[in-house]
């Protein structure tokens, strides 16, 4: 019987090496809280979207590409406009052979860099909502992870952007009818999760892998 006291304290101090452990590895600068169910939070996922390095990036990627396509079809659009003022030449006859051959190639250089713009816009489109669901995903699972770290029952998305600088009427409505009306800079976790992300993806970036083992 003597030897409990030992073992409760024991159990106590392991319990707690264990959650300092599980903090330090997911970047929580903060000691876990009591659930509570009543508990909510907020998050800004524009500003998280628009302040995530890996969206940044793999978004500034696309861009590249989508310019190196246009410099590809840049003779092709050259062609186009070159054949076009020679066929607004008012010097030539209607009916010319020449003016007629122009005309065709016109039709047919116009008709493929249009079907070519198409099928890269649905293709960079298909990419660019692939990278959304990609980031979003990952931020819901920051969020998840965070909320139950925290003892969060709810997480709302909301915008921490104000009225003062907005002189659009229409999106002074769209703000004035947010669900949001008043918060507690305290629920905000904004900063912690992007914090969490910014983090995770630059020990990938850089070779490296985050320990989320709790332990």
């Amino acid at each position: 019987m003597k030897k409990l006291p030992i073992l409760i304290v024991s159990a106590v101090v392991a319990f707690t090496l264990l959650m300092g452990s599980f903090q330090q590895t997911q970047g929580f600068t903060s000691p876990p809280q009591k659930k509570n169910g009543e508990k909510v939070g907020l998050i800004d996922m524009a500003t998280v979207f628009k302040k995530y390095e890996k969206f940044s990036s793999q978004r500034a990627v696309l861009k590249a590409e989508i310019e190196q396509k246009q410099e590809i079809y840049k003779p092709m659009r050259l062609k186009i406009e070159q054949l076009k003022k020679q066929i607004s030449d008012k010097g030539l006859n209607s009916d010319s052979p020449e003016k007629q051959s122009w005309e065709k190639e016109y039709i047919k250089l116009t008709a493929e860099y249009q079907s070519q713009l198409k099928q890269d816009e649905v293709q960079f489109m298909r990419r660019e909502a692939k990278i959304y669901k990609e980031i979003y995903k990952e931020v819901q699972d920051a969020v998840s992870l965070y909320a139950g770290y925290y003892g969060y029952a709810i997480i709302l998305r909301y915008s921490s952007e104000g009225l003062e600088k907005v002189t659009d009427p229409r999106k002074i409505l769209e703000k004035m009818n947010r669900l949001v009306v008043y918060s507690s800079p305290n629920v905000d976790i904004t900063q912690p999760i992007l914090d969490h992300l910014n983090k995770k993806y630059t020990q990938q970036a850089s070779g490296g892998r985050p320990n989320n083992r709790r332990n």
